[in-house]
């Protein structure tokens, strides 16, 4: 397992921007991301007596900044990566929405690549007069402990 902090990727490829998946995320997962966070924190963000920090997916360089944001008796609220690489590959359909004339949809495909934890994301747009666009993104997890996460925010 490579430590939680590793930012190097096979063949030189660069970390994903996000920038494909911006387009579609809040048509196709915003409602089961909030949905998850509801159900996940919503009695620890209700005790919130100063505020609230949300931050997005990382690398764990954000461990600093995410320690010096946060206030004397402060709670640090995580979603953990999964704890090894998967047995098989997995693929779940996004829900098709309609916006205007619009229909998008799309499925996410996890799957073991080496070490590492490969989910690429398929997204379409079909509809209106334009031809159908089909876009792909792919991101990388690193598989991590909550033990490993722990001694890691403890160096922060």
């Amino acid at each position: 397992m490579h430590p939680v902090l590793e930012t190097s990727l096979p063949d030189g490829e660069q970390p994903g921007s996000y920038e494909t998946s911006a387009e579609f995320y809040d048509i196709l997962q915003a409602d089961e991301g909030d949905r998850r966070v509801r159900h996940l924190y919503e009695s620890a963000v209700a005790k919130a007596r100063v505020g609230v920090l949300g931050i997005g997916a990382g690398t764990g360089r954000v461990w600093p900044a995410i320690g010096a944001a946060l206030v004397p008796g402060g709670r640090l609220l995580l979603q953990l990566p999964p704890e090894r690489v998967l047995a098989e590959e997995s693929v779940r359909a996004l829900a098709t929405r309609r916006m205007g004339e619009h229909e998008y949809g799309g499925h996410m495909v996890t799957f073991s690549a080496g070490d590492r934890i490969r989910a690429r994301f398929d997204y379409w747009v079909r509809g209106g007069r334009a031809a159908p666009r089909c876009h792909s993104e792919t991101c990388w997890m690193w598989p991590a402990t909550r033990v490993d996460i722990l001694a890691d925010l403890r160096r922060h």
